[in-house]
């Protein structure tokens, strides 16, 4: 619904607090976070890379991954900390039953199911079922034969085999046991046991059992050994990276994804669905995976609301960084690995990459128009995966209207200038789409003017984008000109003209140019930048972390798009090791903080969380990684409640049977009913009907009610001050005039949580005198 009528402002609400005393600060609701766990992944291949080569044929459990394409290779998960990619590879060479040769001349054939792969021979299937702890290795022989039963293989890859009893340990070259090859036991078809004996000579396993041993056995057989990653003492198993968060809107999904670190020069990335209260954790819907041999930078997600699709983004190393794309839509529940891929213009580096997605309705309710996502990425021409101080900032269009055909990506254009470095780049996740021209996003990154001799710091710029392949305008982050202050790592959202970046900052000072990664306090930005007009910052507001030592970086910011008015900020310190959250209100200042995790978050650009706004349940769904040591590392999902609010109240009696109430809006004047009495809020409102057209009124706050008759020939019979006009009053809004008086009534958030009082005195123009309303009372909250 769209309003009209005339609106009065509220110019002094800062008297407000010289009634009313600070709140403390209201801790977050202690709501238990969804552990997203490291789960089985299906066996599932993907289209092959036109740089990296053929994807193949993957699994994982969880701490482990294991490739079927070109026989048995499994993967231990070592974290970002171990320098190389360690393997263990199994080749069977020759079975026999007695005089039976079970593998044949014939190479074997292959086949699988979501869970278990299987080769083939004449007569014996070795097979594989992935389970969540270790990959479980089976021989099965189907019909019996006289005659010793032996099996023999070779271990390859870059593990050391040594044996321990009926065990075999794998060793790094430090001596590390990273993987072992569990004690084999026979299986007969009514369940019945046989020891298997195990001998290593080298690289080379034999398992045997004697004839005799097998005398009463019923065929068929099945031997079976246990292959399972160890729980290493000084690296991190799972150690998540590069969490992000979407939703959609027409689903009532939310799409989690992150990476997880092989090594150091191999990650990998999955996209996990689930319902908006994350209540099918810890595993949800895996709709995605890339469990390849390449390395992972980073993956970020976002949601093609009027398409209903899911688009992410991967920077890739092969060994130089690529882009590529992944669409699905949402709510289909299945794995697809369906890619887009980016040619590279040459040796490039295109990395750091953020995507951008349109909302589902509008703020009418009908469907949002447009079908393309937006990306922004970083590129630099240098040597693969190394950066240079002559960077720039890309953007490309991704269109979800053309997938499965060539039409689905835009021509990459530059949005940055030439010359200097532009590093980190970061676009609005939501953007309004097409109202009545091309949909437009903000993206933001950092700029260190490197040509100039004299020593520069890092600043904080942006530029608006548009889905027609097109940018414009220049923002600048407030002092970005004073060269004092390096400005890092900004995050931006918002939509409709109204936003917020968030930046690290660092003083210049002693600090070069390589050192500038991380801030030592946190800086939130507002600004308004209408569609066609230029943006306009309001002061920037500084966090300090609670200790001394902090190096923080932003890790995500979200926006409530149904108020208009309130953000809410991740941030990690990597020095005094936690992740908070924290709300901010119409100006960009502190509503409330709370402490997330106080686990070592570990030094990562990319982050640990990602957080978005639910406009459903009126939250923040938010998303992060706890890297711990051993099995138990997971990312968790849970979300960030306003502050309940209690049901305006009216209050009598008196002498006309007026009803003030109580009315949240937009920006753009829309009813909003949900989350109206926050403090932050800059667009409540207090409106007054059913007067005679002319009608002069005087409306009233307080702090503290009354009950007073009035009694003056002036006065309509009945009428009663029901506001307390002493100590507890803060004044009259501006007057109003006709049928129907409308006050916006914005809450700054330095005002505190109280109850506000409110009473309209009018002058009726068909007899000249005044009456009263019923008092409204409004608790606002913080």
């Amino acid at each position: 619904m769209n309003h009209t009528r005339p609106r009065r402002s509220l110019s002094f609400i800062a008297a407000i607090t010289t009634c009313v005393g600070f709140a403390a600060a209201v801790p977050l609701p202690g709501q238990a976070p969804g552990r997203i766990v490291p789960s089985v992944t299906p066996i599932h291949t993907a289209p092959d890379d036109p740089v990296g080569g053929p994807y193949g044929t993957w699994a994982t459990g969880a701490d482990y991954k294991v490739a079927f394409h070109d026989g048995m290779v499994f993967v231990p998960y070592l974290g970002r900390d171990y320098p190389v990619t360690r393997t263990l590879s199994w080749r069977t060479e020759a079975a026999r039953l007695g005089e039976v040769d079970l593998l044949g001349i014939a190479p074997p054939r292959h086949g699988h199911d979501d869970y278990r792969y299987e080769y083939r021979f004449g007569r014996l299937i070795e097979a594989y079922d992935v389970l969540l702890d270790g990959l479980e290795q089976t021989f099965v022989i189907a019909e019996r034969a006289p005659g010793d039963l032996r099996i023999e293989g070779r271990f390859g890859g870059n593990l050391a085999p040594r044996q321990h009893g009926s065990e075999i340990a794998f060793a790094d070259p430090a001596g590390a046991v990273l993987v072992t090859y569990g004690e084999a036991v026979a299986v007969d078809a009514i369940g019945r046991r046989y020891a298997v004996d195990t001998t290593l000579d080298g690289d080379r396993l034999t398992l045997q059992i004697p004839a005799a041993r097998l005398a009463d056995a019923t065929f068929p057989l099945v031997v079976d050994p246990l292959l399972a990653p160890t729980t290493l003492a000084t690296h991190g198993t799972d150690d998540p990276d590069s969490v992000d968060i979407a939703r959609d809107d027409f689903s009532n999904k939310l799409a989690v994804c992150f990476l997880r670190h092989v090594s150091a020069v191999d990650q990998d990335a999955w996209v996990h669905e689930f319902p908006d209260d994350f209540t099918t954790a810890p595993v949800g819907t895996i709709v995605w995976a890339d469990t390849n041999w390449w390395g992972i930078h980073n993956v970020r997600i976002c949601n093609v609301g009027p398409a209903r699709d899911w688009v992410m983004v991967t920077s890739r190393a092969l060994p130089e960084m690529n882009l590529r794309y992944w669409i699905q839509p949402t709510g289909s529940g299945v794995l697809n690995t369906y890619i887009e891929f980016v040619p590279n213009p040459g040796t490039d580096n295109m990395w750091f990459a953020d995507i951008g997605g349109l909302e589902t309705y509008d703020e009418s309710g009908a469907a949002a128009v447009g079908t393309k996502a937006m990306c922004v990425y970083q590129l630099d021409d240098s040597a693969p995966a190394t950066p240079t101080d002559s960077t720039t900032v890309w953007a490309q269009t991704i269109d979800v209207a053309g997938a499965g055909t060539t039409n689905v990506l835009g021509t990459p254009y530059r949005i940055s200038g030439a010359g200097n470095d532009h590093d980190f780049p970061s676009i609005t996740k939501i953007s309004e789409g097409q109202e009545g021209g091309p949909a437009r996003w903000i993206a933001v990154w950092q700029r260190y003017d490197s040509p100039l001799p004299i020593a520069r710091d890092w600043d904080v710029i942006g530029t608006q984008v548009f889905d027609d392949d097109t940018s414009a305008g220049l923002f600048e982050a407030t002092g970005s000109a004073d060269n004092d202050t390096h400005r890092l790592g900004p995050k931006v959202e918002g939509q409709r003209g109204r936003y917020l970046v968030a930046y690290g900052d660092l003083r210049r000072l002693g600090v070069p140019k390589a050192a500038a990664q991380l801030g030592r306090s946190m800086v939130a930005e507002r600004f308004d930048w209408p569609n066609g007009g230029a943006p306009v910052s309001q002061p920037p507001v500084v966090f300090h972390g609670p200790g001394m030592t902090q190096q923080m970086i932003i890790g995500d910011v979200a926006y409530d798009a149904d108020t208009d008015s309130q953000w809410t900020i991740l941030d990690l310190d990597v020095i005094d090791s936690y992740i908070r959250v924290h709300r901010v209100g119409m100006t960009g200042n502190l509503l409330e903080t709370g402490f997330v995790s106080f686990i070592p978050v570990g030094s990562t650009h990319n982050g640990l969380g990602g957080i978005c706004y639910d406009d459903d349940g009126n939250h923040f769904p938010f998303a992060y990684g706890v890297p711990l040591d051993g099995a138990a590392n997971a990312v968790f999902g849970r979300y960030l409640d306003y502050p309940a609010e209690a049901a305006t109240m009216l209050g009598g009696p008196t002498c006309r049977p007026i009803l003030p109430r109580w009315e949240g809006r937009d920006a753009n004047d829309n009813v909003i009913p949900d989350n109206d009495q926050q403090i932050g809020n800059e667009f409540g409102h207090v409106v007054v009907e059913g007067t005679p057209a002319g009608t002069l009124h005087f409306l009233l706050l307080s702090t503290a009610t009354a009950n007073v008759g009035i009694f003056d020939p002036s006065v309509g019979a009945g009428c009663r001050l029901l506001i307390d006009n002493g100590a507890g009053f803060i004044g009259a809004l501006p007057l109003a005039i006709g049928a129907t008086a409308d006050w916006n009534v914005p809450l700054p958030e330095f005002v505190p949580a109280f109850t506000l009082h409110t009473q309209d005195w009018f002058l009726d123009p068909t007899d000249g005198r005044i009456y009263s309303s019923y008092r409204l009372s409004v608790p606002l909250v913080k």
